[in-house]
């Protein structure tokens, strides 16, 4: 047992590159789900009391963005990239990310909708 985690720990020594991982799209984009509901139910107050639509638009984008962001960048995806292709690679994808999750929560509510309405057409 004991040789066993030397031996990892010698093999941790090197400078050889690990196994290469999966991209990280998944738990990004679930972060981003997340954060994009957190911060739309701690922010909706503050957007309607400020009476700007432009101010919501923001809030609510740019923050599940940024997070995105920093786990795709903080990952050890694409480390071979220049860091200025790798930083616009990640906003790229950042915003592939977010506009999917925002398709993904409308054909959820859509689902909902439909369902609850047909569920109430039988009410009568």
């Amino acid at each position: 047992m004991k040789t066993k985690i030397i031996a990892e720990l010698d093999c941790m020594k090197n400078n050889e590159p690990t196994e290469v991982s999966q991209p990280p799209i998944g738990i990004a984009a679930f972060a981003c789900m997340v954060c994009l509901g957190v911060v739309y139910l701690a922010a909706r107050p503050v957007v309607s009391w400020l009476h700007v639509w432009w101010a919501g638009v923001l809030i609510y984008s740019v923050i599940p963005i940024s997070v995105t962001f920093i786990i795709l960048y903080r990952s050890s995806w694409h480390h071979e990239l220049p860091r200025v292709k790798r930083i616009l690679s990640m906003i790229l994808s950042s915003c592939i990310i977010f506009c999917g999750v925002l398709l993904f929560g409308l054909a959820i509510i859509a689902a909902l909708y439909v369902a609850f309405n047909r569920l109430t057409a039988f009410k009568d």
